[in-house]
């Protein structure tokens, strides 16, 4: 006789319809986002240690990390990428005896961004010394390669590319999804990678079975559940309403998963419809030869200029639509809250080779998203929401922009164990020269005539002054200045950062 065991559903509720939570009956902590060996992850292995051990979802065998099976079960191992130094090539001609192998190379002369479709076949990524080459995986952050790298799971990848003149190409590929009707896996780390395909398909109900029996429940619905909530959090399209865990024990331990989506039908059309958006607005707002803080400030602007905060957010938890909490609330609708903001942009920059995490805390008091990104090795809090202030905005300074940990803490508080430090302001608006119309640096009292005069010119009604440290004392002195120069009434506010004072100024 069976046992069964019903762990009761987890709701996905508006953080004060700012953020997604999830609000689980057994209590859990949040793990940190890791491409690399966890969630649905590719891992870097040298295929000395995967040869024997690759194995194939949907209706296929595999040894070493999963059950041999047929019929409508399959097996799976957690390796989407596989990776082997240029020594390892009688491992790689082992590998290329086990599956078809096509070898992915960018042309010289591709335009930024190029869309090979489905493959057939899995696919080998060369290393390149000579190139910066990062590979992402239906938006989940970006890896560096540093090795050749066989890619075998199911899903979209993105591949960018920088060569030696400094000039970025984007190439993306899908390996389709092989779904089976029942799992059969030897552990519980190699569900993840399960339920990662079975979300992506818009599935309802995910049958796996563990072939041992597993007798410490509590522990195993725990672990699923981190696993889930790892899984939304590391890839942005992903978007569920609820799920419910049911497990059954005789010699072997039955898993089912319910899920339940905002709308279903509705769901799979913006599904289809973002990939069309997102090679839109790469062939839009991006070039070959912007640098990765370029590509990165490119998404920003164009996230805050084409999607607008759901004005229900500031009325509470239940005026929020699921959908305003998505990547497709921000992108198709355009009309999100802080998680959707903050996953769309996840999946833009990551697809470009900016790798880019999503980070959940608080913001003065309330739940809240933003992204953690990686410029030349150094992370930086973005905040895109934050940042698209609407009609509250004055003059062209986007705050919230490649900020370190002492800004973000003034206003933002998360767990620092989860996330990676950061301390440098190098890649802040404050300090980058990205030709941004109204926006001005001033080094000296005697400087501020010309720039009026540039803003008399243009006709501009608002601008912004990026005062340098010597002059952070002088604002007073200088919003004086300005409005008996140009002999008008102004409207302003100050940004204090580090060791800078931003004023933003708007004529009334």
């Amino acid at each position: 006789m069976k046992e069964f065991w019903d762990f009761g559903k987890v709701v996905i509720i508006a953080y004060c319809a700012i953020q997604l939570a999830v609000n689980i009956i057994l209590p859990f902590t949040m793990s940190g986002i890791d491409f690399v060996g966890n969630v649905g992850s590719s891992i870097v292995k040298t295929v000395s240690e995967t040869v024997g051990n690759i194995s194939f979802s949907g209706g296929s065998s595999s040894s070493g990390s999963g059950s041999g099976s047929s019929g409508n079960s399959s097996s799976v191992s957690s390796s989407s990428v596989s990776s082997s130094s240029s020594s390892s090539s009688s491992n790689l001609e082992a590998v290329e005896t086990m599956m078809e192998i096509e070898q992915l190379i960018v042309a010289y002369d591709a335009p930024f961004y190029t869309d090979r479709g489905i493959m057939d076949t899995n696919v080998q990524i060369p290393y390149d010394e000579q190139k910066i080459q990062y590979l992402s995986r239906d938006g989940s952050k970006s890896e560096l390669i540093t090795q050749d790298t066989l890619v075998t799971l199911p899903g979209k990848y993105f591949l960018s590319v920088t060569d030696m003149d400094n000039d970025t190409t984007v190439l993306s590929f899908e390996i389709p999804n092989d779904k089976s009707d029942n799992w059969v896996v030897k552990n519980e780390d190699e569900i993840p990678e399960i339920i990662k395909q079975e979300l992506f398909d818009l599935a309802t109900d995910v049958k796996i079975t563990l072939s041992k029996r597993y007798d410490d429940i509590d522990y195993l619905l725990e672990t699923i559940s981190n696993q889930i909530t790892e899984i939304l959090d590391t890839y942005p399209t992903i978007a569920f309403t609820t799920f419910k865990i049911e497990v059954a024990i005789s010699y072997s331990t039955e898993i089912n998963i319910t899920f339940s989506y905002p709308d279903l039908e509705l769901l799979r059309t913006y599904n289809a419809e973002w990939e069309d958006v997102h090679e839109e607005i790469l062939n839009t707002v991006m070039d070959k030869s912007m640098d990765s803080y370029e590509r990165e400030f490119a998404i920003f602007s164009y996230i805050i200029d084409s999607v607008t905060y759901d004005p229900n957010g500031r009325l509470g938890l239940d005026y929020v639509q699921p959908m305003q909490h998505t990547l497709y609330g921000a992108s198709i609708e355009n009309l999100a809250v802080c998680d959707g903001y903050a996953k769309m942009f996840m999946y833009i920059l990551n697809s470009v080779g900016v790798p880019t995490t999503y980070i959940v805390g608080d913001a003065l008091g309330t739940p809240h998203a933003w992204n953690l990104v990686q410029i030349d090795g150094q992370s930086y809090h973005v905040d895109a929401t934050w940042a698209d202030q609407d009609e509250l905005q004055i003059g062209s300074f986007l705050d919230y922009f490649n900020e370190n940990d002492e800004y973000m803490s003034n206003t933002h508080t998360w767990d620092d164990s989860l996330y990676s430090v950061s301390t440098s302001d190098e890649y802040n608006l404050i300090n980058l020269d990205l030709g941004i119309d109204q926006l001005y640096t001033l080094n000296s009292m005697d400087e501020l005539a010309g720039v009026l005069e540039i803003v008399q010119v243009t006709e501009a009604t608002a601008f912004s002054l990026i005062l340098s440290p010597q002059l952070s004392d002088s604002s007073s002195e200088i919003l004086t200045e300005v409005a008996n120069l140009l002999n008008q009434s102004i409207s302003y506010n100050q940004i204090q950062k580090t060791n800078q004072v931003v004023l933003n100024i708007e004529f009334n």
